[in-house]
């Protein structure tokens, strides 16, 4: 993503779930302090629900869920100009739903596609890249 395009809350949770997998709500849960950027990792240690009756920060799906997920110096790069755009107060990106998300990512493409599909995007990469399917 360029650093020349506007910053939206819904183009930079479109990357970031693109470049990670990450589920929407994990994304969502994303907060100042899960961001390693010595390491290079987003800390993925719970989720966070925009709507409904159980709004708020949750569990992430299970045990597995739990783990540290690499980004890119220019994720980082990205989340550090969103950041100093929005100054944030503890989660990254708040005040998007899912749907607006995938409205989103429509217009970006060109065609009705969903932001969980991402999850598999990034998986297709991986396996191309070699990562072993057991460590996926």
């Amino acid at each position: 993503m360029s650093s020349k395009k506007p910053l939206h809350k819904s183009r930079v949770a479109i990357h970031l779930i693109a470049v990670t997998g990450l589920r929407f709500s994990e994304a969502m849960g994303v907060d100042l302090t899960d961001i390693d950027r010595d390491n290079k990792l987003i800390h993925i240690t719970k989720t966070y629900k925009v709507y409904g009756k159980s709004k708020g920060y949750a569990p992430t799906k299970n045990p597995s869920s739990l783990r540290d997920v690499p980004i890119s110096q220019e994720t980082i790069k990205l989340l550090d100009e969103y950041i100093a755009t929005f100054r944030p107060v503890q989660r990254i990106i708040e005040g998007l739903s899912n749907t607006a998300a995938n409205k989103a990512l429509k217009r970006l493409v060109g065609r009705d596609v969903h932001v969980h599909s991402l999850r598999y995007t990034y998986v297709s990469y991986l396996i191309s890249q070699g990562v072993e399917l057991f460590a996926i």
